[in-house]
């Protein structure tokens, strides 16, 4: 479509121009009540990649897809998943409106509540992989974070409040304490039973011998008279 609009002072011109292709950090616009983003590549000349750029190509998501993908995820009732940007600003979340808004870097310094969760995402922003912990509002949360590959710095991390991620773990360990102790008690009385079969006629056999040796012992004594 033309319009007549002239986008050359946009970002996502400028570096398709350089013949790379680019992805906008969604921002929240308070006033349309919507997330936007554009993503946009390079038009080559005559086709040919690799060539000269001579134009973009500019695609705008719907802006709530990357929200639905962190909606979609759920670990327990108040797990959460979010993605953060290489400058640590929150780019997809299950709230909207913390979209191009939230600086999570600098969270911990206006809430000391929120300095672990900082330090997890300043780990994110570097290009970490692994997991952390912290706690808010009564909850403490097990977060897992890696980069996204080839997307300008992009993170993301998936949260679970731990008592719901280990609630699973402790009631297989519970369940796994009463069958032991129920295999232990069960296999105590068995053996208690076995042993008891197999004593029992191991004494009669010895009753036996033992009235046998008395006979012979009588036996013996006649003799000797």
């Amino acid at each position: 479509m033309i319009s007549g609009n002239d986008f050359s002072n946009q970002d996502y011109f400028r570096v398709a121009m350089k013949g790379d292709t680019y992805v906008s950090t969604p921002t929240y616009n308070e006033d349309t009540k919507a997330v936007t983003y554009a993503v946009s590549a390079p038009l080559w000349e005559n086709g040919i990649p690799g060539t000269t750029p001579v134009g973009a190509v500019v695609y705008i998501p719907n802006g709530e897809f990357l929200n639905e993908i962190m909606r979609s995820i759920k670990v327990g009732e108040g797990g959460t998943a979010f993605m953060l940007d290489a400058n640590g600003i929150t780019i997809a979340d299950i709230d909207s409106k913390n979209v191009g808004v939230e600086d999570s870097l600098h969270l911990g310094e206006k809430n000391s509540k929120l300095k672990k969760y900082s330090e997890i995402c300043k780990k994110m922003v570097a290009g970490e992989n692994g997991t952390g912990t912290y706690s808010y509002a009564g909850k403490t949360k097990v977060v897992a974070y890696s980069p996204v590959k080839d997307m300008n710095g992009w993170s993301i991390g998936v949260a679970a409040v731990r008592n719901e991620f280990l609630g699973m773990f402790y009631l297989s360990l519970v369940i796994t304490v009463i069958f032991v102790i129920a295999f232990t008690a069960f296999g105590i009385r068995n053996g208690v039973l076995l042993g008891k079969m197999v004593v029992k006629p191991i004494a009669a056999v010895v009753d036996r011998l033992k009235l046998l040796a008395e006979g012979f012992r009588k036996q013996m004594m006649r003799r000797q008279r």
